[in-house]
């Protein structure tokens, strides 16, 4: 294994435990500045905006890769499923990111979001396992987080606190500190939308990000963004068939190079995007 392979994987390990830990992947993500679109939401935004409604009722599968920095060591995969139940929005997923031989962080999240008219109130539960191969136990914790939504005409918004119980990975380790993020969408007169976000957690520099998505036509879409701190370029596109969408996106870090992310999605049981 090349050293700046081995130096990279240690400090992934030393900063496991930060708020990122916990998050799920989304498709769309790196290439809107991790803002999210809340009127189409794929089956990973329901997960990590619990507020977020599938459209038409339908549910929604989706399967994911991403390989961060180009580094192959740095992989993640993920599935997600998200529906109604009910009277409620639930999603359930599973991702993992590394080698389960030398590094890998695996994460199970389960969300709920019940809907009243313009306002929703949802919650999220995520049990994160840590393993450093055969020769140290592995590391686990469990993350609790709440979300509550607003829909005015063409603005949507949802309130994202994460981490409110502070997990530790170890008792003797320091907590993963809560975070809260503000996520916003004008649906525009046209084809389109504006999204944005702003990130605040104790210790550390606010994060903002703003993207826009652009349905090209029934069977496409582009979309693009940025996010500061630091300061990360995205953008990608949807190529749409029946009831199948796949999503590329990708994303520029001005030091460790490029991401990409590649996800497909199913939807059935209701009425398909159109």
């Amino acid at each position: 294994m090349k050293p700046v392979i081995a130096i990279l994987l240690v400090f992934a390990s030393l900063v496991c435990e930060s708020a990122s830990a916990f998050e799920f992947l989304t498709g769309r993500g790196n290439g809107t500045g991790r803002t999210v679109v809340l009127s189409q939401p794929s089956a990973s935004t329901v997960l990590a905006v619990p507020s977020a409604e599938p459209a038409n009722g339908v549910w929604t599968v989706e399967l994911g890769a991403n390989r961060k920095f180009e580094i192959k060591e740095f992989d993640q995969g993920y599935a997600a499923l998200a529906g109604p139940v009910g009277s409620f929005t639930c999603g359930a997923g599973f991702a993992q990111f590394g080698s389960s031989d030398l590094y890998a962080e695996r994460t199970a999240r389960f969300s709920a979001a019940w809907q009243r008219r313009a306002f929703s109130v949802g919650a999220a539960v995520s049990a994160l396992q840590v393993d450093f191969g055969d020769r140290y136990d592995g590391l686990g914790a469990w993350a609790f987080d709440l979300c509550a939504g607003y829909r005015h005409r063409r603005m949507l918004t949802a309130l994202v606190a994460e981490n409110l119980n502070e997990p530790r990975l170890d008792k003797n380790g320091p907590p993963v500190i809560a975070a809260y993020s503000i996520y916003a969408e004008c649906v525009g007169p046209g084809p389109y939308s504006v999204t944005g976000r702003v990130t605040v957690q104790k210790r550390e520099k606010p994060q903002f990000g703003v993207g826009q998505y652009i349905d090209i036509s029934a069977l496409g879409a582009l979309f693009y963004g940025l996010s500061t701190a630091p300061l990360i370029y995205g953008g990608g596109l949807e190529l749409s068939y029946k009831s199948a969408i796949i999503t590329y996106a990708t994303s520029c870090h001005p030091t460790l190079g490029f991401s990409h992310t590649l996800s497909v999605s199913f939807t059935f049981g209701g009425k398909a995007r159109e």
